[in-house]
């Protein structure tokens, strides 16, 4: 299977949404093949061959896993090279599932899976079960995020008991700029609280009847809703350097500002379900244990190598008040000179 092509006119806008995930490490994608597998009760249903594009970090791991589900339009370079090389950067395995090209299923033409939500369910339990038969993937460790049509099913699925033949689940799900009702599109109807921490990521400038089904989900136990200001459909998706709808009439427009902020709750909130406060070794991590062999090792256990890696935000090499997650005291005491940052150096002379 060929990753997705890209449009020549789209070189300039693609360029730019890289830069989001600037200083990502050499990560190795591969092509697999996995099928789908029932997990509803008395499920008799046809199981697919389906096809994946899977992401690692470089490591040994186990690390924890992402499962990733497209849009209507089918897998494209945002969720098959962009988002797996953002979640490489944080150390997670990616597997972008491909739920309409074995079904011969085109592009836009994604009908049969909005109308049967089962179809991509099994999909993305059976992308669950693969990731959790590799070597270097912590099965217990492992989130779904999905986008328009995968934001949709999970939604669906993420209220349901199910669980794969051997019994696995996702830890948490997200779902990017999907409807937030778990019927039809539009439908303001919520029938059961989520299974598992859900959290909705959308614009404010979505379709009404998408963006008004969304309203009220925050009353569920461990669900989230986070709104995007000025922020359209499929914002991520440099193809649309200007305002289309889509076949369910959304308004479609790319936004870097707007994949920030969606890069950024993601991030915040796969720490918060997925590693419950336990950071993953990323690449950066990974090539510090080596490189900092000599460093201390602090009471969490990381060096501090580590503990930059996993809380710089903006790529500083070092970590201000805001991105600080330990103790207030904690901070002021390894601020030796006082200047509201916390570098290498201060950890190791504290530590030592």
């Amino acid at each position: 299977m060929k990753l997705p092509g890209l449009n020549s006119l789209m070189y300039f806008a693609l360029a730019l949404m890289f830069l989001l995930v600037a200083n990502v490490n050499a990560v190795e994608t591969q092509s697999v093949e996995f099928k789908s597998v029932p997990v509803f009760q008395g499920d008799n249903a046809e199981l697919h061959n389906l096809e994946g594009f899977l992401t690692k970090p470089d490591g040994k791991g186990p690390f924890p896993a992402v499962v990733l589900l497209h849009t209507c339009g089918g897998p494209s370079e945002t969720t098959t090279k962009f988002w797996p090389a953002f979640l490489a950067k944080q150390g997670y395995v990616t597997l972008a599932v491909d739920s309409m090209g074995p079904r011969g299923i085109n592009p836009g033409r994604c009908q049969p899976l909005l109308k049967n939500k089962k179809l991509v369910s099994r999909d993305a339990y059976g992308a669950l079960e693969y990731l959790a038969g590799l070597p270097y993937v912590n099965e217990s460790k492992v989130a779904a995020i999905g986008y328009s049509l995968g934001g949709i099913v999970i939604n669906f699925f993420a209220r349901q008991e199910y669980k794969t033949p051997k019994g696995l689940n996702f830890r948490a799900a997200i779902s990017v700029y999907g409807h937030c009702s778990i019927r039809r599109p539009g439908s303001p109807a919520y029938t059961s609280s989520p299974k598992i921490p859900l959290i909705f990521v959308l614009g404010d400038k979505e379709q009404p009847r998408f963006f008004d089904s969304c309203i009220n989900v925050e009353r569920f136990p461990d669900t989230e809703r986070h709104v995007l200001k000025g922020i359209y459909h499929a914002f991520d998706n440099p193809d649309y350097t200007s305002i289309r709808e889509d076949s369910a009439g959304n308004p479609m427009l790319y936004s870097e500002k707007g994949t920030k902020q969606a890069m950024e709750v993601i991030k915040n909130s796969l720490a918060k379900y997925i590693l419950k406060g336990e950071a993953p070794l990323s690449n950066i991590e990974m090539k510090s244990q080596i490189q900092a062999s000599d460093e201390p090792v602090g009471p969490t256990g990381r060096t501090p190598s580590q503990i930059i890696s996993f809380m710089d935000k903006d790529g500083d090499d070092k970590i201000s008040e805001s991105e600080w997650r330990g103790p207030e005291r904690s901070f002021n005491f390894i601020d030796i000179n006082k200047d509201g940052y916390l570098v290498r150096e201060e950890f190791i002379a504290k530590w030592r």
